[in-house]
């Protein structure tokens, strides 16, 4: 029984699509919230340094900027901020995050259905390799436009750390900015994300058939298997 139930036959439920992709994701996003943190903040660049009178300056004159590396950036969090800062924007995270893997594995495994049904790549040795690849950039693109105004928030919040709830951030955006500024940048996200999958999905799939074959050439050759 507990075979069949890790190997079914036939299409995968919609509800185990939508619980296992968004699941892995929320357990992954919130374990490396604080390396996220950091890589947005280090990211965005040297900042100059406030003073009591505004910008603070050396004795030549020229402002003072806060390093950018690694560590300083993760012991200026933890000095301003203490651990809180280092899950800052979390919440945004696991508002584009867990949406965007529920919605891909469900594509994913919708599309590959539809693929298969239509008999596209039958009798092809790479069949599989090339269904994953459509799928993946397909359901990837699709998920990570869908998303976007989660990822705006979520950048916003990380690189000003802002104290303001997602919502809130998400509504003041659209008000002050426009609703279009929620998906500014969705080209590029679509752009990277899509055929990021596609390779991903594609490798994986290919992988597999490689590894297969290589064990069952050990097993007519009789010699040890890796």
């Amino acid at each position: 029984k507990l075979q069949a139930f890790a190997q079914p036959t036939g299409p995968v439920p919609l509800w185990a699509a939508l619980v296992a992709g968004g699941g892995s994701r929320l357990v992954a996003a919130s374990a490396v919230a604080p390396l996220e943190v950091v890589r947005t903040r280090v990211q965005a660049g040297r900042v100059a340094v406030e003073g009591a009178h505004g910008v603070a300056r050396d004795a030549a004159g020229a402002p003072l900027v806060r390093s950018n590396s690694v560590r300083a950036m993760l012991a200026e969090i933890m000095r301003e901020q203490g651990s809180r800062g280092l899950f800052a924007g979390l919440g945004s995270t696991l508002w584009r995050d867990v949406p965007f893997s529920a919605l891909y594995w469900i594509g994913v495994e919708r599309t590959r259905e539809a693929i298969l049904r239509r008999g596209w790549f039958e009798g092809s040795a790479a069949q599989k390799p090339f269904v994953a690849i459509l799928a993946g950039a397909l359901a990837g693109g699709s998920a990570a436009f869908a998303t976007t105004p989660f990822d705006v928030v979520k950048t916003r919040q990380q690189v000003h750390a802002a104290s303001e709830g997602l919502w809130a951030t998400l509504m003041r955006i659209a008000r002050e900015e426009g609703a279009a500024e929620l998906f500014a940048g969705s080209v590029p996200r679509v752009a990277r994300v899509g055929p990021a999958c596609a390779i991903m999905l594609g490798s994986y799939e290919a992988t597999k058939i490689l590894w297969r074959r290589l064990r069952e050439q050990c097993l007519v050759a009789e010699s040890p298997c890796p």
